[in-house]
């Protein structure tokens, strides 16, 4: 924010003359009053003033929505897809990409929602859909993720749910979103299953905290 400056202008003037008013007025006595009172403004309070000291580990960086980090987001997805902890591992040349620092072009991790990451995330969700659909494919019926729930709106809450930990009124109005996604891929139960995995896979719920 950029500094304000009042100036003044003192303007000085000398009167002379022969006073006409009655009594023995003096010009020094015009141009001297007696000064005012001083004024009892009271102090300013400290608007931190009996919150607890926090340190520097407990001071929170609110920059508006993060993303998830690489780490989070393999594990997540091992979790999500039903896989062995471990299994999804993000390729070391798209670090510029998931914001991963390799030291040479970046040397700080980045947790931005950049287009880019978003981008990737489309290509990505379709990969770990892919498989989670065929993984599917052998287990039984009521452990399946994408299928097997009975109708679209319960496989729409139990694959939100698996996403997003929300379930509740809280995921009515995502609930809908998915159950379109599904009615616009068609009739084909493998795209309707996949157009709903993609649209949890990217969503802000899912991908940003």
């Amino acid at each position: 924010m950029s500094s304000l400056f009042k100036h003044s202008l003192l303007v000085g003037g000398l009167f002379g003359g022969i006073l006409t008013a009655c009594g023995e007025t003096s010009v020094e006595d015009d141009l001297d009053p007696t000064p005012p009172a001083p004024m009892n403004v009271p102090s300013q309070r400290n608007p931190f003033e009996g919150h607890p000291e926090l340190s520097p580990e407990q001071v929170i960086d609110a920059k508006g929505p993060r993303r998830l980090s690489v780490g989070q987001l393999e594990r997540s997805l091992d979790v999500i897809a039903g896989l062995p902890v471990g299994s999804i591992r993000l390729p070391a040349n798209l670090a510029l990409t998931l914001g991963r620092p390799d030291y040479q072009t970046i040397t700080q991790r980045s947790f931005e929602p950049s287009p880019l990451f978003m981008k990737f995330m489309m290509d990505l969700g379709g990969f770990v859909c892919d498989v989670i659909w065929n993984s599917d494919a052998e287990r039984p019926v009521s452990q399946r993720i994408l299928s097997g729930a009975g109708n679209d709106e319960a496989q729409a809450r139990a694959v939100w749910f698996r996403f997003t930990g929300i379930e509740g009124e809280a995921a009515d109005a995502s609930i809908q979103g998915l159950v379109e996604a599904m009615n616009r891929a068609g009739a084909q139960p493998r795209r309707r299953a996949m157009a709903m995995c993609i649209a949890a896979a990217t969503s802000s719920e899912f991908l940003l905290y």
